[in-house]
């Protein structure tokens, strides 16, 4: 019913006006058929990490994408973006 689809749109398909400029696609399955398992690996340009990403779940990230793994780190009390990781 119209109740219903109206909740789903506003549930599912409208994002925060912060998040307003990114790019991104939603999927969703009405059909009760188990998992389903879409890959991301050639989605992505870049993952950015904040700064308490725990390293430890690194290499599942490097396992799950083929794109830049960038993280948000501090340096002298500024900002920076890293690529070091590691």
């Amino acid at each position: 019913d119209k109740k219903s689809l109206d909740y789903i749109k506003k549930r599912f398909f409208t994002k925060h006006i912060d998040w307003a400029d990114e790019k991104e696609y939603r999927f969703l399955s009405t059909k009760d058929e188990g998992e389903i398992f879409l890959s991301i690996k050639e989605s992505l340009q870049a993952v950015y990490l904040g700064l308490l990403f725990n390293k430890n779940y690194i290499r599942s990230i490097e396992r799950l994408v083929d794109c830049d793994i960038i993280r948000l780190d501090l340096f002298n009390g500024d900002y920076c973006l890293t690529r070091d990781y590691k």
